[in-house]
């Protein structure tokens, strides 16, 4: 691959990336050690194969970011136990990243498969220059759908949202959505996407849309956080205390994540948002779970206390 970072102009092909291309791309971009990659020994069985059917390279992204999580994690090994110089190695088989990925189909609950997190009007739609794709697994989701294409809200059927968005320009489309709220977004080839709007803007001055910050100078003594975590632990975040406010998907991944490796994760939601039952108990793995109305004195003061003990917000 070229030489890194690279430039706006100097861009490679990323549909040509391979799952270590892609492992790369982000740990450079987010300025992350070098030697890591090459003290680090990572094993991708099956990379490069097809996972399941998608216009999306869905096990490529399954075993790169799981990959990434890895190699973060042996990164805290490394300082908290002092073993950098000891050999490691990663390996991400392609089928349990798809597994990991697929998650919430998998489990039962009280004996039966979860049912769909997803809404009955959302998915990919065609539009009169494109596709467009929409979400509408919240009840305001759906509402916001059916404002914008002039459906009623609760007789719409997936039929008639397909004949509507024929009606529109995908920009067009995801531009109302946008003004009303809206889940919908136009698909777009990778050109496409680097010369719109919201491509330049997460390419301008960085190659990525994730920053890392450092907050303390490198003369600084260690924080809380790192002192909390135990060495010599059975997993490299043991000891660490997240408390997490957040909701849908992203979030609660990461902070499943952080949970997967060991730290102790207080998973706080709101009782008066929809929910997501379905995708809340896979997303849910390895935490504790807590509901806390911050809109009242009670549910305030029970949040400082919170995270005044938490080491990670």
């Amino acid at each position: 691959m070229d030489s890194w970072p690279h430039s706006w102009n100097g861009q490679p092909d990323r549909s040509a990336y391979t799952t270590r291309d892609t492992i790369e791309h982000i740990w450079h971009g987010l300025g992350l050690p070098q030697d890591a990659l090459a003290r680090i020994n990572v094993d991708l069985p099956s990379e490069g194969g097809i996972a399941i059917p998608s216009s999306f390279k869905i096990g490529h992204l399954a075993q790169a970011s799981i990959c990434l999580s890895a190699l973060a994690a042996s990164l805290v090994d490394h300082q908290v136990n002092d073993t950098l110089s000891e050999p490691q190695a990663i390996r991400v088989p392609l089928e349990h990243a798809v597994a990991e990925f697929g998650s919430e189909k998998h489990y039962l609950l009280d004996g039966k498969p979860a049912k769909s997190a997803w809404g009955t009007l959302g998915g990919l739609h065609k539009t009169a220059d494109g596709h467009v794709r929409m979400h509408d697994n919240f009840p305001n989701h759906r509402n916001a759908i059916c404002k914008v294409l002039e459906l009623d809200s609760e007789t719409a059927t997936k039929e008639d949202v397909a004949e509507k968005t024929l009606q529109w320009k995908s920009a067009e489309l995801e531009t109302a959505a946008l003004k009303n709220d809206a889940v919908i977004f136009a698909l777009r080839s990778y050109q496409e996407w680097e010369t719109s709007g919201p491509g330049q803007a997460i390419m301008a001055g960085h190659n990525l849309p994730i920053r890392l910050t450092k907050m303390a100078g490198s003369g600084a003594n260690p924080t809380e956080a790192a002192l909390h975590i135990r060495q010599n632990a059975d997993r490299c975040l043991r000891g660490l205390r997240v408390l997490e406010l957040s909701r849908v998907i992203a979030a609660p991944v990461a902070g499943k994540t952080l949970a997967a490796h060991g730290a102790d994760v207080l998973w706080v939601t709101s009782p008066n948002l929809p929910s997501l039952p379905a995708l809340d108990i896979d997303v849910g793995r390895g935490k504790r779970s807590i509901q806390l109305d911050i809109k009242t004195e009670d549910g305030k003061q029970d949040l400082e206390h919170l995270a005044r003990d938490a080491d990670v917000l």
